[in-house]
């Protein structure tokens, strides 16, 4: 009979602990969501490269499930869905049609970030960094620009 009530204790036990772990998961991944929307972030990594010299990428993303910036020549948007702690979907993203030929490489630039969006899967926050993943890879290194 003592064993058995071990047991049971342990077995309450574990099942606080768990769903403790869990509430507290959830609330975390709410406050990054909220500093994720509250900040406009610039692009430091493209797929492992740093972004070209003189070049500037933005990204903001507001509550209501939209997403914008200039992707260096050009102004862009589209919505996103957040799926789960730290999923995320970016629908096709449109933008204006500028062209810029310098510098050299920008226009290459600015269609493999705007491809790279699009497949983002999930996102992670550390810090001031936010991170946009595709199949477990970091291939978008943004820092915070402040709110």
């Amino acid at each position: 009979m003592g064993t058995r009530r071990w047991c049971i204790a342990g077995a309450v036990l574990l099942a606080i602990v768990v769903g403790t772990a869990g509430c507290q998961n959830g609330s975390a991944s709410e406050d990054d969501w909220a500093r994720v929307t509250a900040t406009e972030w610039r692009l430091e990594r493209l797929d492992e490269a740093p972004v070209l010299a003189g070049t500037r990428i933005t990204l903001a993303f507001d509550p209501a499930g939209r997403l914008f910036g200039n992707a260096g020549a050009n102004n862009y948007f589209a919505s996103f869905e957040r799926n789960g702690a730290s999923g995320l979907s970016v629908s096709p993203v449109a933008s204006t049609q500028m062209f810029l030929a310098e510098p050299a490489g920008l226009m290459e630039q600015e269609g493999r970030y705007l491809a790279l969006l699009q497949g983002v899967d999930a996102f992670r926050l550390d810090g001031s960094r936010l991170e946009l993943h595709t199949a477990g890879r970091s291939v978008l290194d943004l820092v915070s620009q402040g709110p």
